[in-house]
């Protein structure tokens, strides 16, 4: 009989699974799926919008499309009259641009002509003998979705290490995107051992008990999408033991026993382990949990968790779980819930209607904040690409203020692993783009967020020196400046980078502007003749085949908390 066996050395959990990662692949196998078949695996590469979303001009709003100029004025005192000269449903194209003061019926993500910049909501006109009545008068842009206001063609979508949750696949299909390549997950075999354990539904016999360990695991794994095997109760034999291992081994990347890894004389899984691979921990600093096992197998990874079922729910939790994910190529998601968070912008509410706002997460100095993220009904890549949202009540008419607490819903389940970009939008960073220009990276630089990268511009008001505990650096980005004749319409970068100031500089005169979210978007306006001025990063407008009326050279400064300088820095 095999003696007992004390834990000497119990080993902390994070380490054991620090080190298996280093020794374990992140990723196992790639291929191809359908986006129908890609939910909850990770992807392993880069996934570019094929497609610009929207293609064209839309209308937001059912109404008339119309040149915002002709209805200057308008009130219910003194309408505007114009003679209605097409009808334009979903899916239709316009026959021809229009000319001159007319209107062309549009319905909601309908393509609005050329000659229109507006569309006049149905419910300030009144049709009648095709001749439209318009009570209100409106802005340049008002109810018009501008063309890549969502995404541009070439434009990152999602990035290698992202799970695929179901709104990143609807981003995904809108940009045109039809299958992926991603990880496969890990093929996991499950083993109970105990000779005191029957199957539910048989009836017990004194010292025996039912073995519940192996369908807690497997519903545990169906959860996340792991393909799991269960190979049955084998009884407390180490020939028994070692011929299930040999032969799960071969055709699954993940062996997991549970039981027989305590310190009793009957014990043996353990033991199995380190005879036909290396044991890497046998005994955890984890109540409950401590008799669990880590192994290496034939270059596989093997686990035997204890046989006590909150033991074993535990060690599969914080050790089991972790190294499944880094084997299916990411992190372990967060599964749903909500944070605490400090608005890092303000976020203006809707009169009368419930607003759910779409937020960035950010956490620095144990403060998590969320940064609002600018969005319409229809950019389905946009909110694919926050973190959580917030829900803003009807009766709030005012803007939440910066600072203001808030709860966040969280669905980026992996949102603390990305490390993000705060700031001037470059290219040649491998990290979450948050972006958000100077002045938002300005303000957080104070909070020095743990792996962050910030990326500011002198050239901009907000500019603050790094300052002390950051590891500073300058790059240069080549900026295209475009112009086409006497603009009139210029896409117009947002205030908080220094993008608007390049082009402010150097356009004057122009009377009306496209709001452009990037330099990828400006370039596509440019381009498809929507505007006539734009700014630009120097690839996207080699990219589009822009000739550029001139080219400059900004000088940008990166910042990074230095090891140790987030720790207790004010």
């Amino acid at each position: 009989m095999p003696g007992r066996k004390l834990f000497h050395v119990l080993r902390d959990p994070d380490e054991v699974v620090k080190e298996v990662k280093e020794r374990l692949p992140k990723g196992l196998r790639k291929t191809r799926v359908s986006l129908y078949d890609a939910v909850f695996h990770v992807l392993a590469e880069d996934v570019e919008a094929r497609d610009t979303y929207p293609p064209e001009p839309r209308a937001t709003a059912d109404g008339y499309a119309v040149n915002h100029e002709c209805v200057r004025g308008a009130s219910e005192d003194r309408p505007v009259r114009l003679p209605v000269v097409e009808r334009v449903r979903v899916g239709e194209v316009p026959s021809s641009p229009i000319e001159g003061c007319v209107a062309v019926e549009v319905d909601t993500g309908a393509v609005i002509p050329r000659g229109a910049d507006a569309v006049v909501p149905v419910e300030y006109t009144r049709e009648e003998a095709g001749v439209v009545e318009v009570y209100r008068s409106i802005g340049f842009g008002e109810n018009v979705a501008w063309p890549g206001s969502d995404v541009v063609e070439g434009e990152v979508v999602a990035r290698r290490g992202s799970i695929l949750t179901p709104q990143l696949i609807g981003a995904l299909a809108s940009a045109g995107v039809e299958s992926v390549t991603v990880y496969e997950k890990p093929r996991v075999c499950i083993a109970a051992t105990g000779s005191e354990l029957v199957p539910p539904g048989e009836r017990l016999s004194p010292g025996k008990i039912h073995e519940s360990n192996t369908y807690t695991l497997r519903s545990l794994l169906a959860m996340e999408g792991f393909p799991a095997t269960v190979a049955g109760i084998l009884p407390d034999d180490p020939e028994a033991i070692r011929s299930t291992l040999r032969r799960c081994l071969r055709d699954h990347d993940v062996m997991m026993f549970t039981g027989g890894t305590s310190a009793g004389p009957y014990d043996i899984v353990y033991r199995v382990l380190d005879e036909e691979g290396e044991l890497i921990a046998h005994g955890l600093k984890l109540k409950p949990g401590k008799p669990t096992a880590v192994a290496i197998v034939d270059g596989k990874l093997t686990l035997g968790l204890p046989g006590n079922p909150v033991s074993a729910l535990n060690s599969y939790r914080v050790v089991a779980r972790p190294l499944l994910w880094h084997l299916a190529g990411g992190e372990p998601p967060v599964h749903g819930g909500s944070v605490k968070a400090r608005l890092a912008l303000p976020a203006a509410g809707v009169r009368g209607r419930r607003l759910y706002q779409p937020v960035y997460l950010l956490e620095g100095r144990g403060v998590i904040y969320a940064v609002p993220i600018e969005f319409e009904s229809y950019m389905i890549v946009t909110y694919s690409r926050s973190d959580g949202y917030v829900v803003i009540p009807e009766d709030v008419h005012e803007a939440l203020p910066e600072g203001t607490e808030v709860e966040v819903h969280v669905e980026n389940a992996g949102w603390r692993s990305g490390a993000p970009c705060i700031g001037e939008e470059v290219r040649g960073y491998s990290c979450k783009p948050v972006w958000g220009g100077t002045a938002l990276a300005s303000k957080l630089l104070s909070e020095r967020i743990p792996g962050a990268t910030y990326i500011l511009s002198k050239r901009h008001p907000a500019y603050r020196e790094p300052g002390e505990g950051f590891s500073v650096e300058t790059v240069k980005r080549k900026l295209a400046v475009a112009v086409r004749g006497e603009p009139r319409i210029i896409a117009l970068p947002p205030p908080s980078t220094s993008m608007r100031y390049v082009l402010l500089e150097r356009v004057h005169g122009y009377r009306n502007a496209v709001p452009a979210k990037n330099s990828l978007m400006s370039a596509y306006l440019y381009s498809r003749g929507y505007v006539d001025a734009a700014v630009m990063l120097l690839e996207d407008a080699e990219r589009m085949g822009i000739e550029p009326a001139e080219i400059i050279e900004e000088e940008l400064v990166v910042a990074r908390v230095s090891p140790g300088g987030g720790s207790s820095q004010p």
